[in-house]
């Protein structure tokens, strides 16, 4: 029975929410799963959907209960990203990471928003930038990533 929920799930999910063509054709490869790495810099977190496009790269789709995609989805996105990038470079027989990622907007019908992804060197420097702010640090946020912390 959990299985025939499953597929009934999946098939609202795509052809009810107007879910975007290459997530309809892609695979679910995870689902709420906790995920965390420690190298270049310390991440964890629990991406809604994680999916295997036809091209063998992967895409995150994170749910907002909100009509509005902010810069901090963002960011979270790229640190999904980054995080499974580094768990696919232990593993090279899984996909590698798309320079895109989906916001999932649900509120007053659903919407899928494709958004570009940081560069990992630039969530870097955000990290660096947040960590040194809060130890005391005066520093200024990189010139790359100014526009995004307006």
């Amino acid at each position: 029975m959990p299985m025939i929920r499953s597929i009934r799930k999946w098939w609202w999910m795509a052809f009810e929410e107007y879910m975007p063509d290459e997530l309809r054709r892609a695979t679910l490869m995870m689902s709420e799963t906790p995920v965390a790495w420690n190298h270049p810099i310390p991440l964890y977190g629990t991406p809604d959907q994680v999916y295997r496009l036809e091209d063998n790269s992967f895409v995150v789709v994170d749910t907002k209960t909100r009509q509005r995609v902010y810069p901090k989805d963002i960011v979270q996105l790229s640190a999904y990203r980054l995080l499974l990038a580094g768990r696919s470079r232990l593993r090279p027989w899984e996909p590698r990471p798309a320079d895109h990622a989906y916001v999932r907007c649900d509120r007053d019908g659903v919407r899928y928003q494709r958004v570009g992804l940081l560069s990992a060197r630039d969530l870097i420097a955000l990290w660096g930038f947040h960590h040194c702010r809060r130890m005391g640090c005066r520093a200024a946020p990189p010139p790359s990533l100014a526009a995004l912390m307006r």
